[in-house]
């Protein structure tokens, strides 16, 4: 199925993608459902962490990790610019929490990115360009 937006070429090359694929289709131990209960409790508010919850939870990758962004120069991604350091940190930060979306600024422009459809979008002109992590 084509889903709007989404690059499936980029996303077979995608680690994260694969990892998501393979929960999908492996059914979770009793652990990883007691985990996900705790977890789903945590979101509804219904109780505090306990410190196992907050360990498991947040593994942020450590500064300087090596991912390196880089966004697509034209529509036909055939050449790539890099992203500033501290913008790959956070990016890579970011999709290590599972976070889908956030906003990030470059050079005095402001974009927001999209980590399931691996693209960013200028929010002043609307440009959308593909984003990679090599």
């Amino acid at each position: 199925e084509h889903i709007p937006g989404a690059i499936h070429s980029t996303m077979l090359w995608d680690e994260r993608f694969h990892r998501v694929v393979g929960a999908a289709l492996t059914p979770p131990s009793a652990d990883e459902k007691a985990e996900e209960e705790e977890r789903e409790k945590l979101r509804a508010g219904h109780e505090q962490p306990s410190s196992k919850a907050r360990l498991e939870t947040f593994h942020p990758p450590p500064r300087g990790s090596g991912t390196r962004w880089q966004a697509a120069k034209d529509d036909a991604a055939t050449a790539w610019w890099d992203c500033p350091e501290e913008v790959s940190e956070r990016l890579t930060r970011a999709r290590h929490e599972g976070t889908h979306c956030l906003h990030v600024e470059v050079r005095n422009q402001r974009y927001e990115v999209n980590l399931q459809s691996m693209t960013q979008r200028n929010l002043q002109t609307g440009k959308v360009r593909r984003l990679r992590a090599i």
